[in-house]
C-alpha cells in the first residue's frame, strides 16, 4: 500500500484544503449571509406600507403594485448584492501581501 503524500487528506491522494481555499469559502459564506439579510430587509420594505411610498407605477393584483419608493429599495438591494459578489469574488491576499514583501 502506498504512503499518502505529506499534507494529504487521510485515505486520499488529494491535498488538504489550504488557507486560500478556506479564505475563499469564508468570503463566500459571509457574502451569502449578508445577501440573505439584505434581501430580507428589502422584501420587508417592498411588501410593507411606509410613508412617502409614492404613486403606484404598476398594478400587480388588486390593491398590490409597484410603487415609486419600491424602485429605490430595489436599486439599493441590487447595488448591495453586486458589491457582495465583487468582494467575495476578489482574489485573496497571498502570504507575500501579508508580510509586506
Amino acid at each position: 500500500m502506498a504512503e499518502p503524500r505529506a499534507g494529504a487528506v487521510r485515505g486520499s491522494d488529494h491535498p488538504a484544503p489550504g488557507p486560500v481555499y478556506r479564505g475563499r469559502v469564508l468570503r463566500w459564506s459571509c457574502a451569502l449571509a449578508a445577501g440573505a439579510v439584505v434581501s430580507g430587509f428589502a422584501a420587508l420594505l417592498v411588501t410593507g406600507e411606509y410613508r412617502n411610498e409614492g404613486p403606484v407605477l404598476l398594478t400587480l393584483v388588486g390593491n398590490h403594485g409597484v410603487h415609486a419608493g419600491d424602485l429605490f429599495v430595489l436599486a439599493g438591494w441590487a447595488v448591495a448584492v453586486l458589491a457582495l459578489v465583487v468582494l467575495a469574488a476578489a482574489p485573496g491576499r497571498t502570504t507575500e501581501d501579508r508580510s509586506g514583501g
